[in-house]
This record gives C-alpha cells, sequence and structure tokens, in this order.
C-alpha cells in the first residue's frame, strides 16, 4: 500500500530549504563583504606608499617634496621610474594615474606639502591611514598603519 504525503508536509519541506538558503546568505555575505573591504584597503595602501616612493625620487632630484598628485604622476611618467620601484597587488598592476584616487569611494587623495617642500602628507579619504603630518614634520614619510 503507497503511503501518502500530508499536503503541509511539503510546503514545510519548501519552506525549511528556503530558510536554509537564507541562513546560508546570511552568513556568507558579511564575510564577503569584510574580504572586498580588506583588498580596498589593501590596495589604498599600496597607493600610498607607491605616492611616497615617487615623493622620495621627486626628493632626489629637486630637494624638495611635491605635494601635489599631478605634478608627481607627470614627474613618474617623466623620469620613467622603472615599475619594479613600486608595490602592486595580485589585483592591481601598478599605473601612475592610479595613484590619483582612493579605490573605495573614487575619491581624490588628500595630498599638500608645507611651503619650502620639506616635508608633505598624504591621507585616505575613507580613512585607510596616512602618510606624513601638517602638524607634526618630524613624520615626514611615516605611515600610520605600520
Amino acid at each position: 500500500m503507497a503511503q501518502v504525503k500530508a499536503k503541509g508536509s511539503i510546503i514545510l519541506e519548501i519552506l525549511i530549504v528556503i530558510l536554509t538558503a537564507v541562513l546560508v546568505y546570511t552568513i556568507y555575505d558579511p564575510a564577503m563583504k569584510i574580504r572586498a573591504e580588506e583588498e580596498l584597503k589593501k590596495i589604498c595602501r599600496f597607493r600610498m606608499k607607491n605616492i611616497r616612493q615617487a615623493e622620495l625620487r621627486y626628493f632626489d632630484e629637486y630637494g624638495k617634496y611635491t605635494g601635489n598628485i599631478d605634478s608627481l604622476i607627470a614627474f613618474i611618467k617623466r623620469a620613467n621610474l622603472p615599475d619594479s620601484l613600486f608595490f602592486s597587488t595580485a589585483a592591481e598592476k601598478f599605473n601612475p594615474d592610479s595613484l590619483r584616487r582612493c579605490p573605495k569611494l573614487n575619491e581624490p587623495y588628500i595630498m599638500g606639502a608645507d611651503s619650502l617642500g620639506k616635508f608633505y602628507w598624504v591621507e585616505c579619504p575613507y580613512g585607510h591611514g596616512t602618510i606624513g603630518s601638517k602638524e607634526k614634520p618630524e613624520d615626514v614619510n611615516k605611515v600610520s598603519w605600520e
């Protein structure tokens, strides 16, 4: 004799499958967002380190820091600095034009130098860190995350 399923049990099985999928998604989604944010932070900090590398080369050549991203990118291109001098990630190879903006918000870095070019600062608009300081000239080239 065949066994007959109750009508409500099929609905319960479908509901259990849907709730399981929702549960898996609620656990998996935040982890993916955290990984994506960490990758953006890593790229941002590499870009700021590349700005520091370029500023150091600029200082070697001109005896002062520029504090201006357009001048710095033009210098990188004109001086034909080797890519091996700069940092890259698996997700992003070095590109001088990428130094303009934070990858998180696509907002420009906050950057400047004192009037004599003795120190400079770079700040991520999203809060991923800083290099140098307006208030503490002795922190020139010092990164906030190391």
